[in-house]
């Protein structure tokens, strides 16, 4: 593939967005609000732009058209998280002055976003979701709360925010936790004050049993008009914490009955655009319950990529009317590693007594792709070791308070 004219991608993401786009050749710039991110080391990474908090969207939509690009340019826009999603939906009319982006329609990006509008598309659908009720923050929440009779359930905020990951719960890991499991009725009593003061409308749902392993992923991206280009599947392996926790370890796969049921739900919504079907496996019948449908990209793009279908570069190819010889087949069994990640999951399932060391060293054989660190890209993790080193010298170069005055 020619690269020397390649457009540049602004990406509002990590390096698992990075890599697929920098091994096609596009020139990746970098927004974000912390320059010393490992991934702004990757030798796909021409340019680094410190950003905005990111749920300042307003000053975010300033930064990017503030941003000096050569004349001529309009560079490709990828985003990889809510904020960035909402972000660019909320603003596209403006921001498509100065970028090249894909986005579903604004309407359903607002259903997909927000889990109380979500539960009334899917009803509104017939999509296959677990019982769920939205608890609204209003004088009557109490009383719902104390209707609420299914147990065990979840618990997650309709609109995530920097809120919900402050609340200290007992035992919990707040910047990994996407919600919170409740198993009896006095746990939840117990834990309802600490809740009722979050600043979103909750989301309480039916737990289907079962571990992290039981989640599986449908992945796709359409064209305007329907045309499906390419899709994969996708298995997870382990989360930290273990239960509604965030992906270490994940697996792409060729699973044909999480294909129909995916292709089936993009029909109903009518859907185009990039997006990812999470379900879950029902314990008795492996039933598929729809969990959440996100419609931005995410991590599994890279070890996809790995595996013969790169979403973003085949997005990118679109987005200039480009012609690459890029495959749309997987080929499955290609995984995902998340290193610091995935030590953390195993010490707490070998805790629990899930998992011994020779087993985990065991999973860890499958051809995988690694965050951060790639044969071909190494300073990613040269630069995640060093900063919490270079933190330690510091404080023990910090002069002793009591210690001797300096010469």
């Amino acid at each position: 593939m020619g690269t020397s004219t390649l457009q540049p991608a602004l990406v509002l993401g990590d390096i698992n967005l990075i890599r697929p786009l920098g091994k096609v050749g596009v020139p990746v710039t970098l927004a974000t609000p912390d320059p010393e991110t490992s991934a702004a080391r990757s030798r796909y990474c021409r340019r680094v732009l410190p950003f905005p908090n990111p749920e300042d969207l307003e000053g975010t939509v300033d930064a990017l058209m503030a941003v000096p690009w050569p004349e001529g340019a309009k560079p490709a826009l990828f985003y990889q998280r809510d904020y960035g999603l909402r972000m660019l939906s909320r603003n596209r009319e403006r921001l498509g002055r100065r970028y090249r982006f894909l986005l579903p329609p604004a309407d359903l990006v607002e259903d997909l976003l927000d889990k109380a509008r979500f539960l009334a598309l899917a009803l509104r659908l017939g999509l296959p979701i677990p019982r769920t009720q939205i608890i609204r923050a209003n004088a009557r929440a109490e009383r719902l709360v104390a209707g609420w009779d299914t147990f065990p359930c979840v618990i997650k905020p309709a609109v995530h925010t920097t809120r919900w990951t402050s609340i200290a719960l007992p035992g919990s890991v707040m910047w990994a936790q996407k919600a919170i499991r409740v198993e009896r009725r006095e746990d939840l009593l117990r834990l309802w004050p600490m809740l009722e003061g979050h600043d979103s409308d909750l989301i309480f749902q039916e737990c289907i049993d079962g571990g992290e392993e039981r989640i599986v992923s449908f992945h796709a991206y359409v064209r305007p008009g329907g045309e499906c280009v390419a899709w994969f599947t996708g298995r997870k392996i382990r989360t930290f914490p273990r239960s509604m926790g965030t992906s270490t370890y994940v697996e792409v796969t060729d699973d044909p009955r999480v294909r129909d049921a995916g292709f089936e739900i993009m029909e109903r919504l009518h859907f185009h655009g990039v997006l990812k079907i999470d379900f879950k496996e029902g314990p008795h019948d492996g039933r598929l319950y729809l969990l959440e449908i996100n419609p931005r990209f995410n991590l599994w793009h890279y070890p996809a990529a790995a595996a013969g279908v790169n979403l973003p570069a085949l997005v990118y190819q679109d987005l200039y009317s480009l012609e690459w010889p890029l495959s749309t087949r997987v080929r499955p069994g290609m995984r995902w590693l998340w290193l610091d990640g995935d030590f953390r999951a195993f010490r707490e399932a070998r805790r629990a007594g899930e998992i011994g060391v020779g087993a985990w060293l065991c999973s860890l054989c499958a051809r995988s792709v690694y965050e951060p660190f790639a044969w071909d890209d190494p300073m990613p993790l040269a630069a995640a070791l060093w900063k919490p080193m270079r933190r330690k010298i510091a404080r023990w170069a910090r002069p002793q308070r009591g210690g001797p005055a300096p010469d």
